[in-house]
This record gives C-alpha cells, sequence and structure tokens, in this order.
C-alpha cells in the first residue's frame, strides 16, 4: 500500500522537496540544451569538413591536370620556333597559374586539416557531454526516487535497491 500523506517526523517538508524536483529538472533541462547545440555544433563541423575534403580533391584533380598543360606548353615552345613567343608566355601563364593553384591547395589541405581536427575533438566533447548527461540522469532518478519516498535527496536509508523493490511488492 501507499505510505501516509503526511511526512514522517523528521522528514523534509513538501515545499522543500518540490523546490528539490524542480531545481533538478531545470539542470536536466539545461544539460539537454547544452547537449543539443554541442550536436548542432558538431553536424555543422562535419559538413565543413567534408566540403573542405572536397574541394582540396578538386583542387589536386586541377593540380595534375595543370602539370599536363606544363609539360605540354614546354614541349611547344621546344618544337615551334616560329611560335617561340607566343608558347612562352602561354608557359609562364601555366606555370604562374600552377604555383597560384599549389598555394591553394596547400591552403585547402590545411582547412581540411585542421576541421578535420576540430571534428575529432567535437565528436570527444560531444561524448563527453553524453557520458556525463548519462551518469547526471542516474543520480537524478536516485534523487528524484528519494524524494517520492519523502526523502532528501541521498539521504534515504542505504539498502540494495533489488531489497527495496522486493519490500514494496511484498507489502502490496
Amino acid at each position: 500500500m501507499s505510505r501516509s500523506s503526511s511526512p514522517a517526523p523528521g522528514s523534509p517538508s513538501s515545499k522543500t522537496l518540490k523546490s528539490l524536483q524542480k531545481d533538478i529538472m531545470k539542470d536536466m533541462k539545461k544539460e539537454d540544451k547544452l547537449l543539443k547545440k554541442a550536436m548542432a555544433e558538431l553536424h555543422y563541423t562535419e559538413k565543413a569538413a567534408e566540403h573542405a575534403d572536397k574541394v582540396a580533391t578538386k583542387t589536386s584533380s586541377k593540380l595534375r591536370k595543370m602539370d599536363s598543360k606544363e609539360i605540354e606548353a614546354q614541349r611547344n615552345v621546344n618544337k615551334h620556333n616560329e611560335m617561340y613567343r607566343a608558347a612562352m608566355t602561354d608557359h609562364e601563364k601555366t606555370v604562374t597559374e600552377k604555383q597560384n593553384l599549389e598555394q591553394h591547395h596547400q591552403a585547402d589541405v590545411k582547412t581540411a586539416t585542421k576541421l578535420k581536427e576540430e571534428l575529432q575533438a567535437k565528436r570527444d566533447e560531444v561524448e563527453n557531454l553524453v557520458k556525463a548527461q548519462k551518469e547526471h540522469n542516474e543520480g537524478r532518478t536516485r534523487n528524484l526516487a528519494d524524494i517520492k519516498n519523502g526523502f532528501l535527496p541521498g539521504s534515504a536509508p542505504a539498502s540494495d535497491a533489488s531489497a527495496s523493490e522486493g519490500s514494496v511488492t511484498s507489502g502490496a
């Protein structure tokens, strides 16, 4: 059967218990919001890392094509004496473009690497937050059970959880 509605002598008041329960619920909501924000940031960082990786891959392909173009331009310079000036201009332009692309490629690879590191850090942060939330929720559950049974959180008589469940069932 259920306990009587009046608290046992020396028990905390229902107002105190309600206040504690409200504080626990507020803490849980705050932590849920923090986790949700961290997960959103993780998602954004994942997308940014994927995008940076694609950009670096495209730049690498363009760089390989530019290498071929530079080689072909050099062949034109050697092969056609009468078109020497035009071929040299084309070659110099290609070399400049290649150097610019190399710089962009290096920057893209650096960005992709940095974002991958950030992504791992965000994953680690979310994992830690999930672990902490799980631990906190277990503590809250215990505290709420104590409050429900008329005790201050952590002040319930120490007993095995299965034994207390058994005594509640046998009393019913």
